[in-house]
């Protein structure tokens, strides 16, 4: 009866420690997002628990909240400022950005649209990873010259399968866009989702490294008929 017991109280105490262990890794995370330099608030910034996908947005105050494990990380994406790499360590946080070391001006709304029309419509889903159901987010650094041409585009973050290619493939087939005089580098994201998979979407490539350059809105590639 005394070993029955011991075994009853052991099991329990791993239960409870496992439910206590889970509780405590999610925490609500409550944060504003700033300019290094003019302190001001960043509007419509994302704010991405990298591990897990899950995105929010800044308000007009720069405010966000987000439930998160403390084991992720955060990545903040503002177009115009360097990505930043977040590790949360309170529930309260402020996020300075560093505004990219450009001096130009990023695409105009018409350029925009080309590019992003032209993108879309250039980049199937491929084949390969239809089959092994692998969807994910990839970053493409390319530049914009003298002339108004897409040249040195180059993937940051790849998710294999010619997902990345395929982008690379579709950002030759742009058309020139308007001419500035300066060369203009941007950073373009562009997630592979699968509609009905039964593999959960994990966005696979979205921790990058820092890079000069502009952040655009990303793309969605999608494959099959939504729910």
């Amino acid at each position: 009866m005394f070993l029955k017991n011991s075994f009853l109280l052991s099991s329990n105490l791993v239960v409870f420690l496992l439910i206590f262990q889970n509780a405590v890794a999610q925490i609500q995370i409550v944060g504003k997002v700033i300019d290094n330099e003019t302190k001001k608030p960043i509007s419509n910034a994302i704010v991405r628990d990298a591990v897990a996908g899950i995105d929010v947005k800044t308000n007009f105050g720069g405010y966000f909240q987000i439930s998160m494990d403390t084991s992720h990380h955060l990545l903040v994406l503002s177009q115009g400022y360097l990505v930043s790499e977040v590790k949360v360590n309170s529930n309260k946080i402020q996020i300075m950005l560093v505004k990219a070391t450009v001096f130009y001006p990023p695409l105009s709304d018409l350029d925009l649209l080309i590019l992003q029309q032209t993108v879309i419509k250039n980049t199937p889903y491929p084949p390969d990873a239809i089959q092994k159901q692998i969807q994910g987010r990839i970053y493409v650094s390319f530049e914009v010259d003298t002339i108004g041409r897409i040249q040195n585009a180059v993937l940051i973050k790849d998710i294999g399968y010619e997902c990345g290619q395929t982008v690379l493939k579709a950002l030759d087939k742009v058309p020139f866009l308007t001419a500035t005089g300066e060369i203009r580098t941007f950073i373009l994201p562009v997630t592979f989702k699968l509609q009905n998979s039964p593999v959960p979407f994990v966005p696979l490539g979205s921790d990058i490294p820092e890079q000069k350059g502009f952040m655009l809105d990303g793309l969605i590639v999608g494959y099959g008929r939504p729910e």
